[in-house]
């Protein structure tokens, strides 16, 4: 086991209509999570309490094994957030910007901030409105990276981005990541992206936190069969996760644990992807 950049143990937080049920998973340096959902899950309101911006009901949140309490600032120095709106007035360019963050962290770096504009092919002197859609992106994203961070938060970090820049994002990120004593926290609606880019997977659905795991344990534990009505019934209802009726049987979403050795070699049992084991776990229609 490494060293734990972030743990999260027990975090809730109740509104009105909504309530984020205790949330408990931890990210070791050098690795990255992605944590999916989509809208209404979650996501937006753990990302709020794990940058300060609301408290939770009960549960803590430690940053390299220390409660950030209310000690906001030196959080936000530890962290790289890349919102998925916002951020700075489009009235300003990309130089004017480099100058107030200049002023804001300890440890900017200047001549990364540069040389990513460079790399992102983003004008230095043009204003955010004059530019194309994700300039704004781009410029969040050089934010982050730039302050000499720990822990990358990520709200739909690709947004906005033309293919070319995405792809140069997700290669910063993931290299970000792989450092021994560094981390990323990505929040997507995109299964497909958290997939591509993070060794670990979060998935958020109603407020329940349904799993949180590398996606090798994942493909290990969960398998998919489908079959007929005849041969769903040879698998013990121990390993039943969640299964859809067919005209010529069903397709099952299976724990391979509690599978028997002798069944597992008979059945054709596949690894699932991952927005079918998502899906599974979650329709209350396929339940067992």
């Amino acid at each position: 086991m490494g060293r734990k950049i972030l743990e999260i143990e027990a975090v809730t937080k109740k509104y009105k209509e909504f309530t984020l049920e205790p949330v408990s998973f931890s990210l070791e340096a050098g690795s990255s999570m992605g944590v999916m959902g989509a809208y209404g899950s979650g996501k937006t309101t753990l990302l709020k309490i794990l940058t300060g911006q609301i408290r939770p009901e009960a549960g803590t949140v430690k940053f390299f094994g220390k409660e950030t309490g209310k000690d906001r600032s030196k959080m936000l120095e530890y962290c790289g957030i890349v919102p998925a709106e916002g951020g700075f007035p489009d009235c300003l360019n990309a130089k004017e910007i480099n100058k107030i963050l200049k002023g804001c962290y300890k440890n900017w770096q200047e001549a990364c901030f540069f040389e990513l504009a460079d790399r992102f092919s983003l004008s230095l002197t043009r204003p955010l409105k004059e530019l194309t859609r994700g300039a704004g992106q781009k410029v969040r994203i050089l934010a982050a990276l730039c302050h000499e961070p720990k822990l990358l938060l990520l709200d739909e970090p690709l947004k906005g981005l033309e293919q070319e820049d995405r792809e140069l994002a997700e290669n910063l990120f993931r290299e970000f990541g792989k450092q021994e004593d560094q981390g990323v926290l990505s929040f997507t609606e995109q299964p497909e992206e958290a997939e591509k880019n993070c060794d670990n997977l979060a998935f958020l659905y109603k407020g329940r936190l349904i799993f949180a795991e590398s996606q090798e344990t994942l493909r290990k534990r969960y398998g998919f069969l489908e079959a007929s009505d005849e041969k769903l019934e040879l698998v013990p209802r121990s390993a039943w996760c969640g299964i859809r009726r067919t005209e010529n049987g069903g397709c099952l979403l299976l724990e391979r644990a509690a599978l028997p050795k002798e069944l597992a070699a008979e059945l054709p049992v596949e690894v699932p992807a991952l927005t079918t084991i998502m899906e599974y776990l979650t329709k209350e229609a396929v339940k067992r």
